[in-house]
């Protein structure tokens, strides 16, 4: 972390919206380990669990946050969490067009779909009526 945390500023990429804030950070280290790497680092003020047990935020003394750091520099990565950019973004485009049909929804104004053959099929149901209605007006 590398600056204040703005909580003006909020993200659209959360599953849920009860998360606000931005703050700007610096990567090290972006490489994928795997969490049977850290499983022999206890932490002792989570009852002596796994590291690969904690949540966010939890504190990590230094003596087990050193062997983290030597574990991550030293392990050979074959992939990165670069490497997935292009799912997540599908899958924030799919999240965001979902969120926008359910506000839609939620307002009264529903998005549907329909096919190109049953808009022309309306179309000409509309069309039909529209003649009907105008000939009843014509002077005989």
């Amino acid at each position: 972390m590398v600056g204040p945390v703005d909580f003006e500023n909020n993200a659209d990429y959360w599953q849920q919206d009860r998360w606000s804030g931005q703050f700007p950070i610096k990567w090290h280290i972006i490489k994928d380990v795997p969490n049977s790497c850290f499983r022999h680092i206890l932490i002792e003020n989570n009852d002596n669990k796994p590291v690969t047990h904690s949540r966010d935020s939890q504190e990590v003394k230094l003596e087990q946050g050193m062997q983290m750091l030597r574990i991550f520099h030293s392990h050979e990565a074959e992939t990165s969490l670069l490497d997935d950019f292009n799912y997540y973004d599908e899958r924030e485009k799919s999240s965001m067009e979902r969120k926008a049909k359910q506000r839609a929804s939620t307002n009264g104004n529903p998005m549907v779909t329909l096919s190109k053959g049953t808009i022309n099929q309306l179309s000409d149901n509309l069309a039909d009526t529209l003649r009907l209605e105008g000939d009843k007006n014509l002077p005989k």
